[in-house]
């Protein structure tokens, strides 16, 4: 199973892993820097439905605007 099917937060964990070869060997590196760039976007309902946790009813007071379309790398 990876880390992407395992969620955010082991997305994160993976990148972060990414980032330190003095603790994960090189393979393993290499592999979790894939988490910087390509990852699955999380549906923005999904996102959304956090946020609103959160924030409660007045999520858009806080913030002005969303995008719902995540930003894509260009290759």
């Amino acid at each position: 199973m990876s880390f992407e099917e395992l969620g955010p937060t082991f997305v994160k964990l993976g990148q972060l892993l990414a980032t330190r070869p003095d603790l994960v060997p090189e393979e393993f590196v290499q592999e979790f820097s894939k988490l910087h760039d390509k990852v699955q976007p999380l549906p923005f309902a999904t996102i959304e439905a956090v946020l609103q946790e959160e924030f409660g009813a007045q999520l858009y007071v806080h913030f002005d605007s969303f995008d719902p379309e995540p930003i894509v790398p260009q290759a």
